[in-house]
């Protein structure tokens, strides 16, 4: 089972997201745990190991770190705003 590690960044996003918005992404959060490249996932052009998974119209951007069991959230944020400061 993967570990779950918010980037800084991300905590702030999450942080400012309503409360049922913030409960659909915990529970997309909780399932990359057993399976971190689900159906629906997206890699992302340019990094390596980065990962997008949709939730409504936001996007979670991710990294896995398969040797130690790990996935970084990175940011998290609305479909239109996500990608700008990439």
């Amino acid at each position: 089972m993967y570990k779950i590690e918010f980037s800084p960044k991300a905590e702030r996003a999450f942080s400012k997201l309503s409360e049922l918005v913030r409960e659909k992404i915990t529970l997309k959060i909780d399932n990359l745990t057993f399976d971190p490249r689900p159906p629906g996932v997206k890699k992302l052009k340019g990094g390596k190991n980065q990962y997008r998974i949709r939730v409504e119209n936001y996007r979670i951007l991710y990294t896995i770190e398969d040797s130690i069991l790990l996935i970084l959230i990175v940011d998290l944020g609305d479909r239109k705003e996500i990608y700008k400061n990439m």
